[in-house]
């Protein structure tokens, strides 16, 4: 995936970010997800979290619309 990554920069005539090929992406994502409960963030990321309890299905729905619902 990293080679992947670093060919669809060169294609767009850009330089990779600072601070790493993969981490900028997530570390973007994580504080676009912030007011969100951080295990759920976690789990629908594929991050390792030992405490989530909810549903994939509805996390997903949750990370992708920015829906703060209730916290779990």
């Amino acid at each position: 995936m990293s080679k992947l990554l670093r060919e669809a920069y060169a294609r767009a005539g850009l330089e990779t970010l600072r601070r790493g090929l993969w981490h900028p992406w997530k570390r973007k994502r994580a504080t676009e997800c912030k007011h969100m409960p951080l295990n759920n963030v976690a789990k629908a990321g594929g991050w390792k979290c030992r405490s989530s309890q909810a549903l994939p299905e509805a996390l997903k729905q949750r990370v992708l619309t920015g829906e703060r619902g209730t916290h779990q």
